[in-house]
């Protein structure tokens, strides 16, 4: 029995660990990873296996494998797999350090959460099994917690664990941490820059989940670790640093013009910007991705590279600033240029769908009536500005999710199974979403592709969801109006559609 068979640890999908992800930033530094429809996976600590199931259901002929010591959590993955008929999906109770030699290899290697929460022994067995297990051209993601802003995270961390040290068991430990956390919260009253950063660190610990509470800042365990000294230890054992999946966060294009420039002086030594980076960011959190190191690898990626993908983002016109647009990500960008205005209206109206590079150079010379050369050179620039800074993505693969609301809705099949075991959703684009609304539920359960929406109106409208909350006829037929054609659109938005 482990602390996670205690207090469960609610799994989640997690986009940067996706292969259609990591394969980009393998090609963007040289590397050959292999398809995602083909792949091989293994999940290190991979919990009731939340990020794989996902994978394994979008790759029928990918081969998945995760395991994790805590045989609760293992079961109720393999629950899940069982229902929906995953043969390619192997999980199993399994210790880090009993691993067995002869398996592998594996394409793409995760270890997400994990690093930082277990003892120094069983880390060097992870880099171990990571060096036996990697594919020649494969790539590892594994994430930890980052200094310098682990020490901020430290502050609450030590004073929580201090307050529960006494307490009998992990459900009065959560309840007490809780409870301090509002007392701190209450009492400061400092206004000075230390309060700040405190009340700040408080706020974000106060949101967790009571599993997350449990397990990531009141364990035992929780180390953090500066970029150099991670970069050292997978050095030791013959891999090498790529990137982080997070690939934004490794760009300085949203600091100062100055601060670039001195940046610029560390350009033949990556990993060294990298760790200034994580200075001028006070850094907290790494998703670094590793290969081996006998991989020559290209250290400054070519923006013609791009071309290779599919391109989308959340991406919109700032209502107050037509020249200026932005991601729902934090990115920002600003232009007067025709092409670059049209290449990214084109990206934010085709949301949740991808651009390849030469159907969006189509799209922008119909748009702008110039030379396809002359937009496709634009495009390069744009498209790279755009992706450095966080405002867009990109993915081996087209998005497989409908953009448009069909005649007969169809809702993810495998939304609609996970809705009979919780209220979160993993989304075709393998994020996760709460569906809190019982409404919404019910519209997601009903587009099966067998009702149009005078159908869809009609079954909603008789549903037990909205008879409980409308007595009245009419009332509810127009209840259920509104949510069909709000809903299905919102469904769209948020990559929960097939058709």
């Amino acid at each position: 029995m482990t602390d996670y068979d205690l207090v469960r640890y609610p799994g989640n999908a997690y986009e940067y660990t996706h292969p259609a992800h990591l394969r980009v930033l393998g090609r963007l530094h040289g590397l050959m990873p292999a398809s995602p429809a083909h792949c091989r996976v293994l999940e290190i600590g991979c919990g009731d296996a939340a990020n794989l199931i996902p994978m394994a259901w979008q790759y029928p002929e990918a081969r998945i494998v995760g395991f994790d010591l805590a045989e609760s959590s293992i079961a109720a993955g393999k629950k899940v797999a069982q229902a929906m008929n995953l043969q390619n999906l192997d999980l199993r109770v399994q210790d880090m350090m009993d691993y067995p030699d002869a398996e592998g290899p594996f394409d793409y290697i995760i270890a997400h959460g994990f690093y930082s929460w277990v003892p120094a022994e069983v880390r060097e067995k992870m880099w171990v099994t990571l060096r036996r297990l990697l594919a020649p051209q494969g790539i590892a993601f594994v994430s930890y917690n980052a200094q310098p802003g682990g020490h901020l995270r430290a502050l609450v961390r030590d004073m929580m664990r201090f307050h529960v040290r006494g307490a009998p068991d992990a459900a009065t430990r959560v309840k007490q941490a809780q409870a301090f956390l509002g007392f701190l919260e209450e009492g400061m009253i400092g206004a000075d820059e230390h309060s700040r950063l405190l009340k700040a660190e408080v706020a974000r610990v106060r949101g967790f989940h009571p599993g997350h509470l449990f397990h990531d800042d009141l364990a035992d365990t929780n180390d953090a670790f500066y970029i150099h000294e991670f970069v050292e230890h997978a050095a030791a054992h013959g891999l090498q640093y790529v990137t982080d999946s997070d690939f934004a966060s490794t760009s300085d294009a949203r600091m100062s013009s100055a601060t670039q420039r001195t940046l610029a002086q560390l350009a033949d030594d990556p990993l060294l910007k990298q760790v200034y980076l994580d200075f001028l960011k006070c850094r907290r959190f790494h998703q670094t991705l590793l290969c081996h190191a006998d991989v020559t690898l290209e250290r400054d990626p070519e923006p013609e590279r791009l071309r290779e993908f599919f391109l989308g983002g959340v991406v919109s016109r700032d209502p107050e600033k037509k020249d200026t647009w932005q991601s729902v990500r934090g990115g920002r960008m600003k232009t007067t240029h025709p092409v670059a205005a049209a290449v990214l209206d084109a990206i934010g109206e085709k949301w949740p769908g991808r651009w390849s590079f030469d159907a969006l150079a189509a799209d922008v010379t119909a748009r702008t009536a110039e030379p396809r050369e002359d937009v496709e050179e634009v495009m390069e620039r744009v498209l790279w500005e755009a992706f450095v800074t966080g405002m867009i993505d990109a993915w081996a693969e087209p998005a497989p999710c409908a953009t448009t609301v069909s005649e007969r809705p169809v809702s993810s099949a495998l939304a609609r199974h996970m809705l009979q075991h919780g209220d979160s959703v993993t989304t075709l684009l393998h994020s996760t979403v709460a569906v809190g609304d019982a409404a919404g539920r019910q519209l997601i359960a009903l587009c099966d592709g067998t009702r149009d929406h005078a159908a869809l109106v009609r079954d909603m409208a008789d549903s037990a969801v909205l008879r409980e909350q409308h007595a009245d006829d009419e009332a509810r037929l127009k209840v259920a109006q509104d949510c069909v054609s709000g809903g299905l659109a919102e469904l769209v938005k948020l990559a929960m559609m097939t058709a």
